[in-house]
């Protein structure tokens, strides 16, 4: 990849990921809000040197489908676990990137570790917006089985 390149992307990423209106935000603000506004909401853990999270970033969390329903339908929380090691230990975080699906009230849902992609995260995006956390685990709603 030409050096141009790069930093064109390096600057894309940059502009995309600061776009988000919860990141750089406080963590308890942000669980706030999401019981405010009754939305559910994702912790994000990453880390600046993981590889899977760059692809995280740059192939599912960008995605105009993706970024529409997180706008709209659920506080997505960024949460840097190079720096947040309470956090990590709170939630059981052990590796990057992981996604902890909370309900409004900040209970959790699932942990789900590992590089997600684009469709299946976004009908984990459903899952969630559609409320069907109270009424069926995720593993049986994405098998297709809505009972």
């Amino acid at each position: 990849m030409r050096l141009t390149h790069k930093i064109f992307l390096s600057f894309f990423l940059l502009h995309t990921f600061f776009s988000f209106s919860s990141l750089g935000s406080d963590y308890l603000l942000e669980l706030k809000r999401a019981r405010k506004e009754n939305k559910p909401a994702i912790l994000y853990f990453y880390s600046p040197f993981c590889p899977y999270c760059e692809l995280m970033e740059r192939n599912v969390i960008v995605d105009e489908k993706v970024k529409k329903i997180i706008d709209s339908d659920i506080v997505f929380i960024w949460i840097d676990g190079d720096k947040r090691k309470d956090l990590m230990e709170t939630y059981g975080i052990w590796g990057f990137p992981t996604f902890v699906l909370l309900q409004p009230s900040g209970k959790v849902i699932v942990s789900i570790p590992g590089y997600i992609h684009k469709e299946h995260f976004l009908k984990i995006l459903e899952y969630l917006r559609g409320g069907h956390y109270r009424k069926i685990p995720l593993g049986k709603y994405l098998a297709g089985n809505k009972r």
